[in-house]
């Protein structure tokens, strides 16, 4: 595989960090590899597949700050990423990952979404901390070729941390994934559609341990 990779970026640090990059990968011969997860055969295990030329670009953007209101803090953090990715060449593809026909110039590379963001609040007041998380993945596709592509629609998922920090730095925490129990898929292959992470709640009790000068 044969690329050339270009990236350009400005950065801002002071009461607020933010950071702006812009990215730029030029294939020349673009590979895919056929492994079991993206459903190839034994025969077909670790076959590698041209793909010809192949173009991805986009931006990404970080936003980090935090404010305060008396004696709460509450720190912020977003971050967003375009990508557009897409194959400059035609050929027939034989990699299941790709799907199976004729790829022609402008189609999609599979599962690289369009649109990613994350986004992050928080509260912190005296010992007591907590923060809530938005994680956007935009539509993908699930192949190369336009027959029989299927698209995966775009999802948002929530996250909650809860915690409490003892004098000593011991620390109790509580993190549920997926809040909002919300249903989404995240692949179509290799066999139909992936669920993407359920609702679970973990709880953990911290303890630093001093070995001296260990």
């Amino acid at each position: 595989e044969e690329a050339i990779n270009y990236e350009l970026g400005l950065r801002h640090t002071g009461w607020f960090n933010a950071e702006l990059i812009g990215f730029y990968s030029d294939y020349k011969n673009i590979l895919g590899t056929c492994t079991q997860s993206s459903g190839c055969t034994d025969s077909q295990i670790d076959q590698r597949f041209n793909g010809g030329k192949a173009e991805i670009f986009g931006a990404e953007f970080l936003l980090q700050s935090q404010m305060q209101i008396d004696k709460i803090k509450i720190p912020i953090k977003f971050n967003a990423t375009y990508t557009s990715s897409q194959f400059n060449s035609k050929f027939t593809s034989g990699l299941p990952a790709w799907g199976g026909g004729d790829v022609k110039p402008g189609d999609p590379i599979p599962y690289i979404p369009e649109w990613q963001g994350h986004l992050s609040v928080g509260v912190e007041w005296q010992r007591f901390f907590s923060s809530l998380s938005f994680n956007y993945v935009g539509k993908i596709f699930d192949q190369a070729v336009k027959e029989n592509r299927q698209v995966i629609s775009s999802y948002l998922v929530t996250d909650l941390n809860i915690g409490y920090q003892f004098k000593g730095g011991s620390q109790v925490k509580l993190r549920v994934d997926n809040v909002l129990a919300k249903k989404y898929a995240v692949s179509a292959r290799p066999f139909g559609l992936r669920p993407g992470r359920p609702q679970a709640f973990f709880l953990s009790y911290k303890i630093p341990l001093n070995f001296g000068g260990f």
